[in-house]
């Protein structure tokens, strides 16, 4: 005030002489000291405040940069820039919180002076970017009309709550409500002042960035303005007057004996049914008792006088934990605390409200969260943990959680554990956010079901813990089907021993949720560029999976719409060996053409064929590197079940077999068509098929798929055959309902040799097909050839159907007959 009236002075007599203006200027200010009414000066001090640019000054006895008056006292400060250089703070000559000092941070950052002594009696800092609880806390216990010294940094509003508002307001600021989204704000407040009377300075921020910096610097006086009473807004607990209604034995139906107190929680049904707490035979809350309901309903007891002291509810769906916090921290050591939350307990429920329910034994508390309930008896001064207590969650789409209701006995004086009890039920954040942010995942996302932990089977048989199988990778490549590719990721995460971080999800770019999918499972993910055939985003996911993996001597191809067998990677370890070992096996698959439920059934067998049946298969490093990448657009422009023509550098097709299993290790789901075209896929999808649903099984004559080996084979089993009555096969290749039966006591091998007028005459293998049910579709070759033979299961016996053309012709008996078009009849 002084040095203003100096300054009007000083422009309004600048011609005066120094004496005669000297003169004028003490007279004015005798006269306004007088004159000011007494109320303003017992009620307001004098306060100065300036802009400032930097904390130093060259004025003489400059603190703070700045030269105040007797009884008056110095500040700086500055806000944070940006979210680099942290803010600044200066009392009374005192540099307090400054970037030098690595003291300031994110949020509010305070200082508290203590009226008494005009000394700094705190320095807080608060990241109200992440929570306020911490402030609100602080602010309730804060000594009596203390001065407020505050600036901001980085981001104040995004967590600071009505409530945290409101404590603004009670320190005089009117701007609070304006501070928005990485404003600057500065305030010289007082606990108490009432609203506008606080220094206070808001900077909005630039666009799409930070505010700049606000700096100031001055003097201040007690008391700032007037000041008020603030109890009527601190938080208040309401204790009802004891009503009761008798409930024998709280639904026990024996005592609980001496030293030991009966009770009965419980937690009602939403918003239908109010909860209960019953101590002692006495329902203390409840629907027509002490008005229990929405939020913390609770209960003490006192541990030494052996009866209720207290009931009272808190409803923190509506009001902040302040109150409750406040009645909790007045517990006295060895009460009893008995709690239900109804309804919902957890919108406006502070973080320090959680941790006093955790210094009383609780171990779930932090898990509540939107319409859950919970129950739990906990003791003032308990070590560890109570081991009463359980949580019940709610539905990721909001629907109410199951009621919970339980009576039991516990002694007086219980103590803690050091183990938490095991909740009943348990929460999958991660799946729960998937299931809101995307509709129509019906089976990962069923509510019964949607917080079941994702995680891999572990070996049972330790002693294949290393087995080479674990560190192959798998590139899993999803279609449109979204439902499907969860059954193919739940399936994968099921086989024994895998290890998730092996597994990678390559998808098509314009199905992100994919990504977000396969880390729900723990696999990698990776997107390739958008495609319009799923051939096309096949052959990007090989190479992209192929780079994808630093160290692999294989890989392991999972197509679309799968569903793996239980031993699917048990099968795949077993073939490792055999298709390493010769190099004219290019690959191993775990489905079969021709495995329908009637032409397979011997799950410990596996065939060689010609062709590459593909949906999920593993693939030789050399084969990969030698024959594929670079070359998919051509090779493998097809379905895989279309068959896949290897060539080498000539462009001549290679030479090379597939190992398959008689009983398929992965099912497709049925294929969905109308057209003409897709006939092919029906017969492959839609006819019923057989796939092993058991664990590991152990495959047999495995040593007899090298080549050479797998010849002999083949004619042991001819030569050791027996053909099937002409009459019955004719029959059943007229009228395919006509089964052809076996005599019980038959060879485990029958033979049918056909004719062929040249290689690719397959007009009587096709008739034989239909009766036996094979794949047969018109203008389509037979599938599962190996050198011009078919083999197959049938009714628990070995079935080869054998060409003319085929090399392995010639050990066909002469008195065995040779289906012609002729003598199969016309069908």
């Amino acid at each position: 005030m002084i040095r203003r009236i100096r300054r009007l002075f000083g422009r309004k007599l600048a011609g005066c002489s120094k004496s005669l203006a000297l003169l004028c200027f003490s007279l004015a200010a005798v006269y306004l000291y007088f004159n000011r009414s007494k109320s303003q000066f017992e009620l307001q001090g004098v306060r100065d405040v300036f802009d400032a640019n930097g904390i130093q000054s060259p004025e003489k006895g400059a603190a703070c940069g700045v030269v105040c008056g007797i009884g008056q006292k110095s500040f700086y400060v500055k806000t944070g820039t940006d979210n680099t250089v942290g803010p600044t703070i200066c009392y009374d000559g005192k540099i307090i919180i400054s970037p030098d000092n690595n003291n300031g941070g994110r949020g509010l950052n305070i200082l508290v002076i203590d009226i008494q002594k005009m000394e700094v009696a705190d320095v807080k800092t608060f990241d109200t970017y992440t929570d306020d609880a911490a402030f609100l806390q602080y602010m309730k216990k804060a000594p009596k009309h203390a001065v407020i010294i505050l600036v901001t940094h980085d981001e104040i509003t995004e967590r600071l709550s009505n409530e945290g508002r409101q404590w603004f307001r009670l320190m005089g600021s009117y701007l609070i409500d304006n501070v928005g989204f990485r404003d600057a704000f500065v305030m010289v407040g007082q606990i108490g002042l009432e609203q506008k009377q606080a220094i206070e300075f808001h900077k909005k921020r630039e666009h799409g960035g930070y505010s700049l910096p606000i700096e100031k610097k001055g003097c201040f006086s007690l008391p700032l303005g007037p000041l008020r009473d603030i109890s009527q807004f601190m938080p208040k607990v309401t204790e009802y007057k004891m009503v009761i209604e008798k409930l024998d034995k709280c639904g026990l139906t024996t005592e609980c004996g001496e030293d030991k107190f009966t009770a009965m929680v419980d937690t009602g049904d939403g918003d239908q049914r109010k909860p209960t707490i019953c101590i002692n035979g006495e329902i203390v809350l409840g629907e027509r008792v002490n008005h229990a309901g929405r939020g913390f309903n609770v209960a003490v007891l006192s541990s030494t006088e052996k009866k209720v002291s207290t009931v009272t509810v808190f409803d923190t769906y509506e009001k902040d934990s302040s109150s409750m916090e406040v009645f909790l921290e007045s517990l006295v050591e060895g009460d009893i605390i008995i709690a239900v939350v109804n309804d919902d307990g957890q919108r406006k429920l502070n973080t320090h409200a959680r941790d006093i329910y955790n210094q009383l034994g609780s171990s779930m508390i932090q898990n509540l969260r939107f319409r859950d309930v919970w129950y739990f008896v906990g003791k003032k001064g308990i070590k560890g943990f109570t081991t009463t207590e359980q949580i019940s969650f709610a539905g990721y789409d909001g629907s109410w959680p199951a009621a919970m209701k339980e009576s039991f006995c516990l002694p007086y004086n219980f103590k803690g554990t050091d183990v938490p009890p095991t909740p009943k039920s348990k929460r999958n954040e991660a799946r729960r956010e998937f299931c809101k942010k995307y509709d129509g995942y019906e089976h990962l996302c069923d509510p019964a079901a949607v917080d079941e932990t994702l995680k891999g089977v572990e070996l049972v048989d330790r002693s294949h813990t290393n087995d080479v199988i674990y560190k192959v990778p798998i590139v899993i490549i999803p279609g449109v089907n979204h439902n499907a590719i969860v059954r193919t990721m739940e399936t994968t995460l099921m086989q024994p021993g895998i290890k998730p971080n092996m597994v990678l999800v390559a998808y098509d770019e314009n199905f992100p949720e994919y990504g977000e999918l396969s880390t729900l499972f723990g696999f990698h993910n990776i997107s390739v560029k958008a495609s319009t055939t799923y051939e096309d985003v096949l052959n990007k996911a090989i190479e992209a999976g192929w780079d994808y993996f630093d160290a692999k001597d294989h890989i392991i191809i999972i197509e679309e719409e799968l569903i793996l067998a239980p031993d699917f990677l048990s099968f795949m370890q077993q073939c490792l060996s055999v298709l390493d070992s010769d190099p004219t096996i290019l690959a191993v698959s775990g489905w079969n053409y021709n495995g329908y439920d009637v032409t397979s059934g011997d799950r410990e067998v596996v065939y060689r064929v010609e062709e590459f049946p593909g949906l999920a298969f593993m693939l030789r490093r050399n084969v990969v590197e030698k024959y594929m990448l670079g070359k998919l657009s051509k090779c493998c422009h097809k379905r895989v079940w279309d068959h896949w023509i290897l060539t080498d550098e000539g462009g001549n097709a290679i030479t090379g077999d597939v190992i398959v299993p008689d009983v398929s290790r992965v099912f497709h789901q049925p294929y969905q068509s109308a057209k003409d075209e897709d006939k092919h896929l029906v017969e492959l999808f839609q006819k019923p098929r057989l796939t092993n649903v058991e664990g590991d099984m152990t495959l047999k004559n495995m040593d007899a798929l090298s080549s050479e080996k797998y010849d002999a084979l083949i004619q042991s089993f001819i030569e050791n055959s027996e053909e099937f009555t002409l009459e019955h096969l004719q029959n059943c290749i007229q009228d395919p309902v006509l089964k052809v039966p076996i005599v019980a006591d038959s060879k485990p091998n029958f033979i049918i040799f056909y004719h062929q007028k040249d290689k690719n005459d397959y007009a009587v293998l096709q008739k034989i097909s239909r009766c036996f049910g094979l794949f047969w579709v018109p203008d389509h070759p037979p599938r599962n050839q190996f050198r011009g033979v078919i083999r197959f299961y049938y009714d628990d016996r070995n079935v080869l159907l054998v060409g003319s053309l085929s090399k392995f012709y010639k050990y066909k008996q002469e008195t065995r007959y040779l289906l012609t078009i002729d003598n199969v009849g016309k069908s």
